[in-house]
């Protein structure tokens, strides 16, 4: 969602809701944060009704089988986990005024991402089942924009982690006497 605010009062909401394009990446260390600047990442387009998972949209589009809990199916849609997702939208704005600010609103995303406004990096958040709201007012136009939120598989991000207490995460390993 969109927030057009002046001062302290929503002027205008502008619902994101709806079809987006999802694109993804099985490559686990993948550089890059546009989908369009990797052909095969590219190439993966699928159009996708948000809000979504993105499972439940590739079967959906018919990618992987539509049975995502029958037999072995969860298992082996596990190799999704590892993945990088885009999801990205246009989006028109009306004139916008030097006193209104714009700010963005995401209901949930899971869990490690990076939000994208026209190429600029906006936001980011490392926490899921949780709303994230930020300005993206230096980031906006009052014409056609383009946001991309990258979600970032979550291994990586624990793994470079290093907790004092509660690990949640060890490299330790046991050997039996």
């Amino acid at each position: 969602m969109i927030l057009i605010k002046e001062t302290d009062s929503v002027k205008k909401t502008i619902d994101m809701n709806g079809l987006w394009t999802m694109y993804y990446s099985p490559n686990f260390n993948v550089g890059i944060v546009n989908p369009h600047d990797d052909f095969e990442v590219e190439k993966t387009a699928v159009g996708v009704n948000v809000p979504c998972n993105a499972e439940t949209a590739l079967a959906d589009a018919g990618v992987i089988d539509a049975e995502l809990f029958r037999g072995m199916k969860t298992q082996d849609n596990m190799k999704f986990e590892d993945y990088h997702w885009w999801f990205e939208k246009e989006f028109d704005l009306p004139e916008i005024k030097s006193h209104q600010k714009i700010y963005m609103k995401f209901d949930m995303v899971d869990c490690i991402a990076e939000y994208y406004i026209n190429d600029k990096l906006a936001y980011s958040s490392d926490n899921a089942f949780r709303a994230h709201v930020f300005e993206v007012s230096e980031f906006v136009k009052s014409v056609k924009n383009t946001v991309v939120v990258h979600i970032k598989p979550a291994l990586p991000y624990i793994l470079s982690k290093r907790y004092a207490q509660g690990n949640i995460y060890s490299h330790q390993s046991f050997a039996a006497n």
